[in-house]
């Protein structure tokens, strides 16, 4: 990854709801925008060519991908992209396919997960399919063999349902540990994505999208330059102390 490359991480796409995950959606006609943006002004690539930024001229590589396979992203984002001929990559966590979002701590809003069936008809449309874990639980806290239970089941459902293993990871809560990117390599993945901002092999960095993230700020976030300056030193020691401690009295 280069200051000329940034991977984006949304979630669902829908009207944005007044409760606590609200974050996770970004609105249809907000996405529609940021599409055309990103038509007009980024060059759109898959995961496997997000870290060949060339000689740095033209522009910045944007991949594009998806948490949590909720069927807003076959009803509502998948449209829109094929109107770009943008592919994305949709994170599953396997063993809520074809059920409610029962992996949310926040479960005051039901929303449908995509079945088997309709990740294999996304499949087949472009689209690639990853692993967002089985039981979405935080391998970043779980023991080695936890963590490799869970991602050998994802990847054997994967495998049922498509008839291939994914290729790519993200990690559920966006954290990851030594030992869990040791079992991922051990899983087979190719790499695999995180919502951290250190970057390291099998912890990639993503950037979360936003219902907010219009305009300059979403044009700020594509361009790899946002993801580049939350990493330094300076910038994450000034979040720590004044942003996340509002956040958490928020």
């Amino acid at each position: 990854m280069t200051a000329r490359s940034v991977v984006l991480a949304y979630h669902a796409v829908g009207a944005t709801p007044q409760v606590p995950l609200r974050n996770t959606f970004v609105p249809v006609d907000v996405f529609e925008r940021q599409m055309d943006f990103l038509a007009r002004r980024r060059r759109v690539v898959g995961l496997e060519d997000i870290g060949d930024a060339g000689s740095g001229s033209g522009p910045a590589r944007v991949a594009i991908t998806f948490d949590d396979a909720y069927r807003s992203v076959l009803t509502d984002a998948a449209p829109v992209l094929e109107r770009h001929g943008f592919r994305a990559v949709v994170f599953a966590p396997t063993a809520w396919l074809g059920d409610r979002n029962r992996l949310d701590p926040e479960y005051e809003l039901e929303l449908s997960l995509m079945s088997d069936a309709e990740l294999v008809q996304l499949r087949e449309r472009g689209f690639e399919i990853g692993s967002h874990g089985h039981r979405h639980i935080d391998l970043s806290r779980a023991g080695e063999q936890e963590v490799r239970d869970d991602l050998h089941a994802s990847v054997s459902r994967l495998q049922t349902a498509l008839g291939q293993a994914p290729r790519f990871l993200s990690w559920p809560y966006g954290r990851s540990s030594e030992a869990a990117r040791r079992a991922a390599r051990e899983a087979g993945f190719a790499e695999a994505f995180a919502l951290e901002w250190d970057e390291a092999p099998f912890a990639r960095s993503r950037t979360p999208i936003f219902p907010h993230d219009t305009g300059w700020r979403f044009a700020f976030k594509a361009s790899g330059r946002y993801a580049h300056l939350r990493r330094a030193r300076v910038v994450e020691g000034a979040y720590a102390r004044l942003i996340r401690p509002l956040r958490a009295r928020a």
